[in-house]
Parts: C-alpha cells; sequence; structure tokens
C-alpha cells in the first residue's frame, strides 16, 4: 500500500468513526453531515470523496462490524460448538452494544427495513442470513467432528437462534439500551446445549436425538 493509500484509507476511517460516535450520541436524524465534517476537521468535499451519503456510512460501518466479528471467529475455528457459540454471541453482543449503541442500531434496523434500501447485488446475502449461515457452519462442523447427530436441522436451527439474537437486539433499542443484551447473550448461549440443541447432542438421552 503506498503512502497516498494510506493517508486515503485513514481519512475515510476517521470520517467513520466521527460519524459513528456522532450517531450513537445524537441518534441518526439529528446529524448532519456538515456536523460530521466539521469534527473531523475536513470540508464537506472531503465526505463526498469518500461517501456518496449519511446513509453508505451506515452501510460501511455493517462492513465493518462483520469484519470484526470474522476476524474474531477465525480464531475459534478448531473449539468446540458450545464454546463457539458462547463465544460468538457474547462477541457480537459487544460489538452492538460497547461500539454501536441503541441509536446507531435504531438506525440499522430502520435502514435495512426499508424496501428502498433492500437492493443488493445478485446473490449477496442480508445480514441475517449471513449471521445465520455462520451458525449453520458450526453445526455442521459440529456434525463432522460428531458433537451433533447427522440428522440435525442445521439450517432450522441456525435460523431460530439468530431470530431471537436479532430480536433482542431489536429490544435493546426499543429500551434505549436499558435491556442487558451482553447478559442475555451470555444467558441465550450458555443454555443452547439443554435446550435448543438438546435433541441432536451426541450422547443425549432425548427420544428424539437420532
Amino acid at each position: 500500500m503506498t503512502k497516498r493509500q494510506e493517508q486515503a484509507q485513514a481519512s475515510r476511517r476517521k470520517i467513520f468513526e466521527t460519524a459513528k460516535g456522532l450517531i450513537g450520541e445524537k441518534g441518526y436524524q439529528n446529524v448532519t453531515i456538515s456536523q460530521i465534517v466539521q469534527a473531523c476537521g475536513m470540508s464537506v468535499g472531503n465526505f463526498y470523496h469518500y461517501f456518496s451519503s449519511k446513509d453508505e456510512v451506515i452501510l460501511y460501518v455493517e462492513r465493518s462490524l462483520y469484519d470484526q466479528l470474522d476476524q474474531c471467529l477465525d480464531a475459534m475455528e478448531e473449539r468446540p460448538l458450545e464454546e463457539k457459540l458462547r463465544y460468538y454471541f457474547r462477541e457480537w453482543a459487544k460489538l452492538m452494544v460497547e461500539d454501536y449503541g441503541p441509536n446507531f442500531n435504531r438506525q440499522w434496523i430502520a435502514y435495512h427495513a426499508m424496501d428502498s434500501a433492500s437492493t443488493k447485488k445478485a446473490g449477496e446475502k442480508n445480514k441475517i442470513d449471513e449471521s445465520a449461515a455462520t451458525i449453520q457452519k458450526f453445526l455442521e462442523t459440529a456434525i463432522e467432528k460428531g458433537e451433533l447427530c447427522p440428522a440435525t436441522p442445521t439450517e432450522e436451527l441456525a435460523r431460530l437462534m439468530v431470530f431471537a439474537e436479532f430480536g433482542a437486539l431489536l429490544y435493546f433499542c426499543m429500551t434505549d439500551g436499558k435491556f442487558d443484551l451482553l447478559q442475555w447473550a451470555v444467558d441465550y448461549s450458555g443454555t443452547m446445549k439443554d435446550t435448543l440443541l438438546a435433541p441432536y447432542w451426541k450422547g443425549s438421552e432425548s427420544p428424539t436425538a437420532p
């Protein structure tokens, strides 16, 4: 990477971090591009050089979020399923609470709920599907390693987990952060072996286990 590319990357990152902080503090509708660039010590032209709109900052933050989570999960590839799930839900909740907060998450949900924002490249997953695919991979690996029974409905279980995950995030936003999302994630992931996954865990005495 050239020095010029490094500088451009640093400028883009500065705008992103500043916008994220202001939106988290004031709410999306109460933050203008002028306020963002003023806080950055840049011009409006600089902003439009890196982002086409304020909405594009939302997408950049979103991609950054999943990149961070992917990096965390890479280190967990060979760990047992129970440990992977606990780690995934805890790290996801930490990002939502500590890095983004209710205001930013509220706008992220609103943005993706709008029909005008649903246009995406062919074959591109939405973020709920992307999260479900990550968890489904965990479950499929657990089958290969003999932790779960071969007939485990991996896609169905992954979707149930992700629907719970994003439902909890919505409630976190609705309560303006008063709902303890991090504790929920710890508790929820800690009960999976004995609840949602119990019929499929190898060694389970459940009559529904293959």
